[in-house]
């Protein structure tokens, strides 16, 4: 309470030195964030009415959300430290299964042989290059080289 009364109190320095009323800017939210703040909302509804229809106490239903809540993430934490320590990118996170531990270990290894796999993939194929260049063809016994380049230098008429 004591730090509103300061925020308060500062805001009523500034505006009597300064002799111009501040607003507080409204908060001013995109067509996407509404829409997720009311999927969110509906999704907690629908969740209470089924609980409901089911006989299950709201607030028994709640906790279970929040507990499945807590262990995605708990569980998206420790897939960022297994994600970096085996050289895989963060950025796999979002593909993950976080329903449980073994579930979320399993979608790891999964991930980690597949991204293995095509970096060596990769690898190969760049190792591979192209196709082989063409060789000169050996059997011509006639030609001889030294009368070659003799004739183009000029040496032998």
């Amino acid at each position: 309470m004591e730090n509103t009364n300061n925020v308060e109190n500062t805001v009523q320095q500034t505006t009597e030195n300064t002799g111009i009323v501040q607003e507080p800017e409204e908060r001013k939210f995109t067509q996407q964030e509404v829409n997720a703040i009311i999927e969110k909302r509906l999704k907690r509804e629908r969740e209470r009415m089924n609980a409901l229809v089911n006989g299950q106490d709201p607030a028994v239903v709640d906790i279970q959300t929040r507990e499945k809540a807590v262990t995605a993430r708990e569980l998206r934490i420790e897939a960022k430290e297994q994600l970096l320590n085996k050289g895989l990118p963060v950025e796999l996170l979002d593909v993950l299964n976080y329903e449980n531990k073994e579930s979320c270990e399993a979608s790891i290894n999964k991930l980690e042989a597949i991204f293995n796999k095509r970096v060596a993939d990769t690898i190969d194929a760049k190792l591979r290059g192209g196709s082989p260049m063409k060789k000169a063809p050996q059997d011509d016994s006639s030609y001889d080289l030294d009368d070659a380049l003799a004739q183009e230098f000029g040496l032998k008429e």
